[in-house]
């Protein structure tokens, strides 16, 4: 009998109490306290915390069946994705080889996350592909009452030489709607195509960066970018409260083109940002001979905090 749980996120899952038999003399199991996930604009975010005897994970598509006359199907995704599309899988004693393009959703990497401590991080798509032809196959798009299998392996790349358990659980998705995007600040300025030339430097060595309060926001992310050896490279970046960033000395600048962002968010009291938005971005140059090297600083963390 599923036992619904109640948490503080996006996605509430249900686990069902299924006991797998293949697995008996380590602590494989998994319960709702031991998961955490998030919905995102591309997908699902799984975090499962990782027990001493769990080496890795596996998203499946049913349990396996006792009487060994059914086969059952890992869940794959159609593309490559950074968070598991490199991950190793065993199966059959060897490595499915990368040139297969078969994107399991498993995961033998064990990150640190602020709530689980540590923790295997599956992505996993709106739309799930298991099995192949001529043999049973198909797709299920992820929806309210999707159902799950965590199969978790005391042995890396999810290899069944060792034993394994099924952790079977349903999606109950209460999905809300992606927090819109900001505005990009408008009334940027310099405007993209302004030349500063000596005659500017003759009034000021200063560079005033300045644009429009931005509705629902309470902070900017300034970037400024310089075009050098065929690629942009941040020389400074800055998160303010107000509608401005300035330059302070021109010196630590190259003559050439460069490249101003300034993106709008807004930071909850915890000082996370619980609403991006859509950077505006303008272009300038510089065109006088000013001596010095150019310093670049650290763009620091600015994304995840």
């Amino acid at each position: 009998m599923a036992t619904k749980y109640s948490r503080p996120s996006i996605l509430a899952i249900l686990l069902l109490a299924v006991f797998n038999q293949f697995a008996y003399a380590q602590d494989l199991t998994l319960s709702p306290d031991d998961l955490l996930i998030e919905a995102r604009a591309d997908g699902l975010h799984l975090f499962i915390r990782q027990k001493p005897d769990i080496r890795s994970v596996l998203l499946v598509e049913s349990t396996r069946d006792p009487a060994m006359r059914e086969h059952n199907f890992s869940f794959r995704a159609r593309q490559w994705n950074p968070i598991n599309g490199n991950e190793i899988r065993v199966l059959n004693s060897a490595v499915i080889p990368e040139e297969s393009r078969i994107f399991s959703l498993v995961s033998s990497t064990v990150i640190s996350h602020e709530i689980l401590g540590p923790a295997f991080h599956i992505y996993i798509p709106y739309v799930l592909y298991y099995g192949f032809p001529p043999g049973r196959h198909g797709r299920i798009y992820v929806t309210d009452g999707t159902f799950f299998n965590i199969r978790t392996f005391n042995l890396p790349y999810a290899d069944y030489l060792g034993v394994f358990r099924d952790n079977p659980f349903i999606l109950e998705a209460r999905v809300e709607r992606p927090v819109p995007l900001l505005a990009a600040p408008a009334n940027r300025l310099p405007v993209t195509g302004h030349i500063i030339g000596i005659q500017q430097l003759m009034v000021s060595r200063e560079i005033d960066f300045r644009w429009s309060a931005v509705s629902g926001a309470n902070a900017y992310i300034f970037t400024l970018q310089q075009y050098i050896n065929g690629q942009r490279q941040t020389i400074r970046t800055a998160e303010v409260t107000g509608t401005g960033w300035r330059l302070d000395n021109i010196n630590v600048l190259y003559p050439g083109n460069f490249y101003w962002q300034v993106e709008a968010v807004n930071r909850n009291a915890a000082g996370v940002i619980q609403q991006r938005g859509m950077a505006g971005e303008n272009s300038f140059v510089l065109d006088v001979p000013v001596p010095g090297p150019v310093f670049l600083e650290d763009p620091g963390v600015l994304y995840g905090n």
